[in-house]
């Protein structure tokens, strides 16, 4: 979203009048401001955010910029054409040197320092793993939240498999189902997609079957307002569940056809997402795997 269609968005979440939000001139100055017909002063997105409620540092992490999350975006693409390339470990160590986790950190900030650790720190000795210390820091911001938006899912997906069962508990009620989910944009759809497919990995590890159905359902109900890969995923974990917890051969035969639909419409990082997660459902590794999917999405 835009800074225009970000305020169309909270102001539809709060129920407010356009003439609310700019109280000394007509409404339609407003209408206009929000139409992008009109450009915004300072001074006047100031006034709006005050009678929104919600401060400048918390409106700014939910509208794109040029600047937000490109040097992520763009590291984690050449990652993923180069796993191998030292050059790109070096910038994303650089980068990741420059982070330093605190309460002052912006969720981007946050965002990318959780990225960074939960997808290198298994590979690189340059990167540690997040630590009790930092989970329970996690765990407070967002237990603190009484509505998501798109970092806090971003955030949520990236260490969901880490917390505790009660705490899995709690912040997924928070999280689900989503409120305003027609306002929601593709990238924020995505880590919430990416949620749902950690969650369920997370969920059949240890074997809460009934769990797993509760959160299939809950997601299920969201089904009209994503896409047609989304469709496939629910149903894929669908099949998962079944196969793990009662060796149905048909669920089986439906999870490999799931991935073979995949590839051949061209849905190849998906298609591979999914393969990995069968594969390491079927191990004994007790840590679920992190889908990339999201992180290379160019609405990162």
């Amino acid at each position: 979203m835009n800074i225009q269609e970000t305020l169309f968005y909270i102001r539809k979440k709060k129920e407010l009048p356009q003439r609310k939000l700019l109280k000394y001139v007509d409404a339609s100055v407003y209408s206009k401001i929000e139409s992008g017909r009109k450009n915004l002063t300072f001074s006047e997105l100031l006034e709006i955010l005050t009678n929104l409620s919600i401060p400048l540092d918390e409106f700014s992490n939910y509208f794109d910029n040029d600047s937000v999350g490109k040097t992520m975006r763009t590291l984690l693409y050449e990652y993923k054409v180069n796993p191998k390339n030292l050059t790109t470990k070096e910038k994303i160590i650089s980068y990741f040197n420059t982070l330093y986790f605190s309460q002052e950190m912006s969720l981007e900030e946050l965002s990318d320092y959780i990225v960074i650790k939960t997808l290198f720190s298994n590979q690189w000795k340059e990167v540690l793993i997040l630590s009790d210390t930092e989970l329970a820091k996690i765990f407070t911001l967002l237990n603190e939240k009484k509505y998501y938006f798109h970092y806090d899912y971003a955030i949520l997906s990236n260490t969901i498999y880490l917390f505790r069962d009660d705490q899995i508990d709690i912040l997924m009620n928070r999280a689900f189902p989503v409120k305003d989910m027609e306002y929601r944009n593709a990238a924020t759809k995505e880590f919430i997609t990416n949620l749902i497919c950690n969650l369920i990995t997370t969920l059949i590890k240890k074997k809460k079957y009934s769990e797993c159905a509760y959160y299939i359902d809950l997601a299920k109900k969201e089904r009209e307002n994503y896409d047609l890969p989304y469709k496939i995923m629910l149903k894929f974990l669908e099949n998962m569940v079944s196969y793990v917890q009662n060796k149905n051969q048909t669920s089986k035969e439906e999870l490999e056809a799931a991935i073979n639909f995949l590839n051949s419409v061209e849905e190849y990082e998906l298609a591979t997402a999914l393969k990995l997660e069968l594969e390491n459902i079927l191990t004994t590794d007790e840590e679920p795997v992190i889908i990339f999917r999201n992180h290379f999405n160019k609405q990162y």
